[in-house]
């Protein structure tokens, strides 16, 4: 698929038509500084310039572990987003000079103009794919090329977020609403970060996190170090820190303020 959009978009450079390119600009510097922030608390050490092979790395070393998912999301957040545009650049992730979306014309408007660009090409030419031949501005072509493509390019990319913000909205409500089914339930689940509030715990399999509540005083109480990102019980015990596996229970899965609160099981297999 993704041969098949870079192809299309090399064939149709010379022609310089309105069709718009699929681009995506290099991270920036701070938002990447707050992901090697972030990372370092896994053993993970990335120092700039962060190429993209830097990145790759990261992702293929943490692919089999349990904090694998946490991580790799954390990392896509801290990636810009890739839009439609007029202008022709490279795409960042992908590594192609150029790039556009071909192959999905029944479900995205920009693939289907790129098919429309293709067929009046072929129409007023006889030319296929494959076959070079000297860019004829037939007169629908000249049409096409008159085409407002950053408008268009603008406007594709902006319903594109709103579908996928929608689309993440319905996602987590859909995954708290499964959880509410299963308030009292048992599961296992990774520490994907340790506050002083307690531990954020992704559920396996729901890919969802949730707060386990710790108490600070007491002799049940825990001391929060904020450098190696533990929690260690006051009076014996076990020790929390990131990327441990843990058994927890759903105390409650709010639909309305998207809460999740979870209870640890001990290794007793007492709930704390």
């Amino acid at each position: 698929m993704r041969a098949v959009n870079c192809f299309v978009a090399k064939y149709l450079s010379p022609w310089k038509p309105p069709a718009p390119n699929r681009i995506h600009d290099e991270p920036d510097e701070d938002s990447m500084k707050r992901f090697a922030d972030f990372a370092v608390q896994y053993g993970i050490t990335i120092k700039s310039p962060y190429t993209r092979k830097k990145l790759q790395d990261v992702v293929d070393r943490v692919a089999s572990k349990p904090y694998g998912h946490a991580v790799h999301m954390m990392l896509l957040r801290s990636m810009k987003r890739a839009v439609y545009s007029d202008v022709l650049k490279e795409h960042y992730a992908l590594g192609f000079s150029h790039y556009l979306h071909f192959t999905s014309p029944i479900r995205r408007y920009p693939d289907l103009f790129v098919h429309r660009v293709l067929h009046e090409i072929f129409k007023s030419t006889g030319n296929r794919l494959g076959i070079k031949t000297t860019p004829n501005k037939s007169k629908e072509i000249q049409r096409l090329q008159e085409h407002d493509t950053r408008h268009l390019a603008e406007h594709c990319s902006a319903r594109e977020r709103v579908a996928a913000d929608a689309e993440e909205r319905l996602t987590r409500f859909r995954q708290i609403e499964f959880l509410r089914n299963h308030e009292q339930s048992e599961f296992e689940g990774v520490i994907t970060q340790v506050t002083s509030r307690g531990l954020i715990v992704e559920l396996q399999g729901v890919w969802l996190t949730g707060l386990v509540p710790m108490p600070k005083h007491g002799r049940d109480g825990f001391n929060y170090d904020s450098e190696s990102k533990k929690l260690t019980p006051k009076k014996g015990g076990r020790t929390f820190s990131l990327g441990d596996k843990v058994k927890v229970v759903v105390q409650r899965a709010d639909l309305i303020s998207q809460e999740v609160d979870l209870k640890l099981i001990t290794l007793d297999g007492k709930r704390r």
